[in-house]
């Protein structure tokens, strides 16, 4: 996972190291086999656990961190048990967690021990439940057979053929939204289930991204003749969130109905999004966040550009409200997307 850290004060930090510590001092056996290489993978992994578990603590939302331990679960299983056969990964991510929670009794503040031990012992159920279940398979897309035979394109490393099928798909007449968001997204989303099973590497997994955004390009001569209506979007993702796929699509998807965009993109500082509002004053603000350790970055920027313009219309998406329970509830925002289809048709009052 290619992402940035979560900032933190010195007692999640003493939480790192001293998980650390715990582990590798109860296995020392097997940690002094390994290379160092493998040693800085296990503790930035240990590392990325507690941005989790920071997160979960800090918005006061349960199903952060368990649905980070089904995720890891999943992704140690596909990749890691295959060097491990006879060694079930529920055990391994299970045990990972327990010395996350002695940890807590060692180094977290009083008042912190209980709540952390809770969310940490809730990932273990998370685990064990998830083990036990059978993964539910995808549900078809409307456009299934397009969908298959793009996403055969992308993993054949074929991208003549990627463009050309995009071509065929706006000869064929099927919306423009449609094709990014019941085609190309729904075969993007197989990709990093691909990824995340272990069945392709991240290289592959760029590679799927790279050519989709040339693919989507195809479609932009179509979609910026559409007659404008004099509204604006302005669309970013704040702080430190690097995966922008999604909100690309809503920002053309809404160029295709008329709008115009004002598209930062990815990790956008705070005070540069409150600058370009300033100078754009776009009828809508688009915030998107994958990523749930960055979520609080996008709760403090909503509540600045509440405070600055109280008039302003504020959208959110991002698979990390899918972790989420209540979250839109507590922020000021107007705005909730599954994906661009659906937020254009909420922003369009429909």
């Amino acid at each position: 996972m290619g992402l940035l850290w979560v900032d933190y004060g010195e007692e999640f930090q003493n939480l790192v190291d001293r998980s650390w510590e715990i582990q590798t001092g109860d296995e020392k056996a097997y940690f002094d086999r390994l290379p160092d290489r493998v040693k800085k993978i296990i503790y930035r992994d240990t590392r990325y656990n507690v941005d989790f578990l920071y997160t979960a603590y800090e918005l006061g939302e349960d199903g952060v961190m368990e649905n980070y331990a089904r995720w890891l679960y999943r992704l140690m299983e596909g990749v890691v048990s295959k060097k491990w056969a006879n060694y079930p990964m529920e055990h391994y991510v299970i045990r990972h967690l327990e010395y996350m929670k002695k940890a807590v009794s060692e180094a977290a503040g009083k008042d912190k021990k209980a709540e952390l031990t809770r969310l940490l012992t809730l990932a273990q159920e998370a685990v064990k439940d998830e083990a036990s279940s059978e993964e539910a398979p995808d549900r078809p897309s409307i456009y299934e057979p397009e969908v298959e035979a793009y996403l055969q394109a992308l993993l054949d490393h074929d991208m003549r053929r990627c463009l050309f099928l995009v071509d065929r798909f706006m000869e064929r007449k099927i919306p423009v939204d449609s094709i990014y968001v019941d085609i190309l997204a729904e075969a993007m989303r197989r990709v990093g289930e691909l990824w995340h099973h272990g069945k392709i590497s991240v290289a592959a997994e760029h590679y799927c991204t790279s050519v989709t955004r040339v693919a989507m390009s195809r479609m932009y001569p179509a979609i910026f003749a559409v007659p404008r209506k004099k509204k604006s979007i302005l669309c970013a993702c704040p702080a430190r969130e690097l995966h922008d796929m999604g909100l690309r699509m809503v920002a053309d998807v809404f160029e295709n109905e008329g709008w115009d965009t004002c598209y930062l993109g990815e990790a956008v500082p705070p005070d540069s999004i409150l600058k370009s509002i300033r100078e754009e004053k776009p009828d809508v603000i688009a915030l998107a966040v994958t990523m749930p350790q960055y979520l609080m970055d996008c709760e403090k920027l909503i509540f600045d550009i509440r405070k600055e313009f109280p008039g302003a219309k504020i959208a959110v998406g991002g698979r990390a409200f899918a972790s989420t329970g209540h979250i839109l509830e507590k922020w000021p925002v107007d705005y909730y997307g599954e994906n661009a289809i659906d937020l254009i048709r909420k922003v369009n009052g429909k």
